[in-house]
């Protein structure tokens, strides 16, 4: 499977939940499924700058596949790391890099973002998918 096919697969699970409402409480769960980051990982560099919270992203690869770990000191981003972890996690590099990244767009899950927590979602997502650069 591609890792547009897998967008896609997302994009439907999540919009078969129902309302912005329900996609909301998805995110609180995910939120509790995102792996404990390592403290040493906490660093100013993995501080994601521009988030109205704090953000940690530590992304690197290994033989051609992107790894994350990824924090926040909120539920809500915690659960769009999560939701990033299972869509970017051990994928490739060049497919990472080119994906347009439709799935907040494409659910109600943006609709509950204020606009200054878009900007930050945005941010996370030019760093991991500038991983190489």
């Amino acid at each position: 499977m591609t890792l547009a096919d897998k967008q896609e697969q997302m994009i439907q699970s999540i919009n078969a939940m129902g309302d912005c409402f329900d996609q909301y409480s998805y995110l609180i769960v995910k939120a509790q499924q995102l792996p404990a980051m390592p403290e040493e990982h906490k660093t100013q560099e993995a501080l994601v700058p521009g988030c109205q919270s704090q953000v940690w992203l530590y992304v690197w690869t290994e033989k051609g596949n992107v790894h994350l770990m990824a924090d926040s000191d909120t539920l809500i981003l915690r659960g769009v790391l999560q939701i990033l972890r299972e869509l970017f996690d051990g994928e490739s590099v060049a497919e990472v890099s080119t994906l347009q990244v439709r799935l907040f767009q494409e659910t109600e899950l943006a609709a509950t973002f204020t606009s200054d927590r878009n900007t930050g979602v945005q941010t996370i997502l030019r760093r991991i998918q500038n991983v190489m650069g």
